[in-house]
Order: C-alpha cells, then sequence, then structure tokens
C-alpha cells in the first residue's frame, strides 16, 4: 500500500502489496491512477490539498455573513479502487476554523460542524468510494464529487478577526483486486492516526479550570483610562489592581492573574472607563462557576469590552462562546470564601429583589437625560453615620449607562454583606438639563421590587431620568428582569 497524494488534474498512483503471506506464489502488483481536478485548491509535493476560504467579494479576507462551496472530483484510471479521504489536524487554537460552520458532502455521506471540527473528526479517515452504496471506484464510472459548503456566521466574536484558516487533507487509494471487502477497512491508511489535542479548555461549572489571564477588546470609539480591580480569591480580598492603563478605541489589554501562588484571576473583576467616552461599568466573573468564553461582551446590553483571549493558569487557550454573548449572566460568588474555592449553590438563573428576598450588590443605570452631567451615587451603610459613594463624581452623557457597585460597603443588617443599603440616592452634582430631577432617591432594602426596566426621576420633559438595566443580587445572580419573576 502506498499512501498518494492528490495534484490539480494529475495523476497519482498507489501500487498493491499485501501483508498476507502466500508460499510459493508470486502476487502481481497492479496500478491505480488516480485523478483529482479542483478549481481553487492548493497542493504541495506531499500529496496534499489545501482550499484557503476567502471572502465572497475581491478581497482575501471573510466578513460574517460570508459562505462558499468548494468542489473537488475524482476519478481512477486502470483499475477498480478504494479512496479514503482523511485530515490532518487543525492548528490549536484555530478561532476562525472554529467559527466557519461547514458541511462536507460525498454521495449520501456528510459531516458537518465547525470546519476546524470536521478537521479533527476526519483525521482517522473517512472511506468515500462506497458513499454511494457501492464499493470500489471504476474507472468507468463517473468521478466522484467532494462539496464542501462553508459559512462564516453573523454571529462570530469579533475576537476572530484578522485570524485565518483552511482545509487540509489527503486522498489514498487501493486496488480493489486481491482484498476481499470484508478485509477492506483494514487497509484505512488514517485508522491509527492520533485523535487531535483538545483545540481548547471549557470554562464552565462542570470543569476545574482556572483563569490565568484575560485579554479585553476595547470597543469605545476613543481613549479611555482603564481601571481592574479584583475582589475573591486568596489576593483580592480587599481589591486589587490588576490593570491600569490608557487603552484606545478598538486595542485590547492583558489582565493577569497577579499574586496568587497559582496564577489564578481574581474571582470578579470590576472594570471601570473613566475616559472620553463616559462609559463605564463592567463586571466580569472569572471563577467559572457559569460558562466564561472568548467572544462575551461586557456590559450585555451596551457592550463596552470584548474577551478577545483568554487562557488558564496552565496557559491552555479557554474556548470561543457558540452563542452570541453570554455577557453578564454570571453570578457573584461569596467573595468572602476563605478558602478559594470555586463553589457554587445551584440557585435560580436570575435573582429577585423584592418581598424581603435577597440584597442588592449593584444596579447599573441608563442616564437618559440629555445634556451631560456630573452623577454621583451614595447609598447608606449600617455603623457609620454617613453614606458611602458607591458611584463618580464622574460625567456622563444621554445614554451612557454608570453602575452603583457595593461590593466594597460592609452592611451589618441580615448577617452582614456587602452590597446597597437600605436607600441609594441619585444625585445630579454638576450641569444637566434645566428642570430634571437633581436628587433621586430609591428604596434599595428589597422590601419593594426592583427589576431590570424600573425607572427613577424625571427628565426635563416629564419623563424618567434613569432606567435600570442590569444587577447583582448578593446570592442569586443577575437581577431578574420583569418576564423572569
Amino acid at each position: 500500500m502506498g499512501a498518494v497524494g492528490a495534484a490539480s488534474g494529475a495523476g497519482t498512483f498507489a501500487y498493491f502489496t499485501d501483508e498476507e503471506s502466500f508460499p510459493d506464489n508470486t502476487l502481481g502488483a497492479g496500478k491505480v491512477d488516480v485523478v483529482v481536478d479542483c478549481h481553487g485548491c492548493l497542493t504541495d509535493d506531499d500529496g496534499r490539498v489545501r482550499f484557503d476560504l476567502v471572502g465572497d467579494g475581491s478581497s482575501d479576507t471573510l466578513d460574517r455573513g460570508d459562505h462558499g462551496t468548494e468542489r473537488l472530483s475524482v476519478s481512477v484510471q486502470t483499475n477498480p479502487a478504494r479512496l479514503w479521504l482523511g485530515t490532518d489536524c487543525p492548528p490549536a487554537p484555530d478561532p476562525l476554523g472554529d467559527a466557519v460552520r461547514a458541511e462536507l458532502t460525498v454521495g449520501t455521506r456528510s459531516v458537518s460542524g465547525s470546519l476546524a471540527g470536521i478537521r479533527r473528526e476526519l483525521v482517522t479517515g473517512l472511506r468515500i468510494d462506497d458513499a454511494d452504496g457501492s464499493p470500489c471506484l471504476d474507472p468507468s464510472d463517473d468521478s466522484l464529487e467532494i462539496v464542501l459548503d462553508w459559512e462564516l456566521p453573523q454571529t462570530t466574536p469579533q475576537s476572530v478577526e484578522g485570524e485565518s484558516t483552511s482545509f487540509d487533507f489527503q486522498v489514498y487509494a487501493e486496488q480493489c483486486r486481491h482484498v476481499p471487502e470484508i478485509d477492506a477497512e483494514r487497509s484505512n491508511p488514517f485508522a491509527g492516526a492520533a485523535r487531535c489535542p483538545d483545540p481548547c479548555v471549557v470554562c464552565a461549572d462542570d470543569t476545574d479550570t482556572k483563569v490565568g489571564s484575560l485579554t479585553l477588546k476595547y470597543l469605545g470609539s476613543e481613549t479611555g483610562d482603564i481601571v481592574v480591580t479584583g475582589r475573591g480569591g486568596p489576593q483580592a480580598k480587599d481589591g486589587t489592581v490588576v490593570f491600569s492603563g490608557s487603552v484606545d478605541g478598538g486595542d485590547s489589554f492583558l489582565i493577569e492573574g497577579g499574586d496568587a501562588d497559582d496564577g489564578r484571576l481574581p474571582r470578579n473583576l470590576y472594570v471601570d472607563d473613566s475616559g472620553a467616552t463616559g462609559v463605564a461599568g463592567a463586571k466580569i466573573h472569572t471563577s467559572c462557576s457559569v460558562p466564561l468564553a472568548v467572544g462575551d461582551v461586557f456590559p450585555e446590553r451596551d457592550p463596552l469590552y470584548e474577551v478577545a483571549a483568554a487562557t488558564t493558569i496552565d496557559g491552555e487557550p479557554i474556548c470561543a462562546s457558540t452563542e452570541e454573548g453570554d455577557g453578564d449572566d454570571h453570578p457573584d460568588e461569596d467573595e468572602n470564601d476563605e478558602d478559594g474555592d470555586d463553589d457554587r449553590d445551584d440557585g435560580p438563573d436570575c435573582g429577585v429583589c423584592g418581598d424581603g428576598n435577597g440584597r442588592l450588590r449593584d444596579l447599573t443605570f441608563r442616564y437618559l437625560g440629555d445634556a451631560n452631567a456630573t452623577i454621583e451615587v451614595t447609598t447608606t451603610q449600617t455603623g457609620p453615620s454617613t453614606g458611602a459613594t458607591v458611584f463618580g463624581p464622574a460625567d456622563r452623557g444621554g445614554g451612557d449607562v454608570f453602575v452603583a457597585d457595593g461590593a466594597g460597603v460592609a452592611q451589618t443588617h441580615d448577617g452582614g454583606f456587602d452590597g446597597l443599603g437600605q436607600n441609594t440616592t441619585v444625585a445630579i452634582v454638576d450641569g444637566g438639563d434645566a428642570g430634571v430631577s437633581t436628587e433621586v432617591d430609591i428604596h434599595t432594602s428589597c422590601s419593594d421590587p426592583i427589576a431590570v426596566g424600573n425607572t427613577y426621576g424625571t427628565d426635563d420633559d416629564g419623563g424618567p431620568l434613569y432606567e435600570v438595566v442590569a444587577g447583582t443580587t448578593t446570592r442569586d445572580g443577575p437581577l431578574c428582569v420583569p418576564e423572569d419573576i
């Protein structure tokens, strides 16, 4: 048996041998000519065939929504032959290959999934000469058509921008004479190939993954002065700055594990931008008690940061999201957990603030005024005679969001917790439209229901001034929207 290559429009050969011994007999070697014809594929001296995916237009780059069909025909000459198609492992990681959805079809047989996934699956070979039910491709038969349909979904994460991928494979032929069909599978030259290594590590609640680094892409249009602090975990009990710097819109920045013995990130990251965009307040949960993936965006409703890459404490790449942005669906863990374990309570998918159920860790508001305003948020605190500032003072424009974050505010009632107190005040300390509510008091003890979509205050036209767009409870994760209650 000889492994054969495939060349566009050229013949390649396989010669018959047999591992069985036939004493006192001489076996003749039969020749098989294999002709592979394709358009848009590349070959090399080892007989490998490669399709490089290109966009629908004249550009050699791909855009979301691009799709295509690659066709390749295989025929044999001289002798009937069995054919196998085998791939090699894609690079690890292969973010674009994992994003492209594809289907490889030969006759009635097909394999579908991500482009990289098909390459991983077919590394042990696929028999193709019998795809229409009749084994052995005959020289008198029409050529066998191999079709690769592919598409880059509209939901592809921005993090794959600039990446490249390809589909690489080989064709192997063996003449059918002298080898009965019952023994044909033993002739598959790819059968003993090692399985491809796992391309990435999943960060989810059924794994022991520990996140060692995050690369965030800043989605703002202007330069931002970004500070990232961590809470939770042995190195971040009281809040630790893990990144601080000026980042231009569209650029990425790296957050690494810091001072923990094993190099893991704090369980909660608080990302604040005090730059020209005036948009701030993203919280990223990194303990893997719920999924975290490349492509996730934060905050979910008005994304300002996208996870462009992530690694474990061992440097292994963390997988990309298979869904469109998990965003802020990341609950808090007990930040006072002294053992640093990533334990998780099996609670509901969202938290309810009302009728005495739970407390609020934070609230994210959207400012609905027209004129820029300097906003400050304070909350009452049990024990000290004065309240605690949980946001600002910072400038916000119409439509911008801000987070009243009580993560560092210790409350002594209800057994003790870090979060917003009985009452929270949102105040405009400078600027703003004439006639708006300069101070808005919100009862945040949860004796009255608070949910995503609640509005407070009055703007200059009589409409609301602030809208709750997100929040986190102290026990049950993200604040519910009304239909989830």
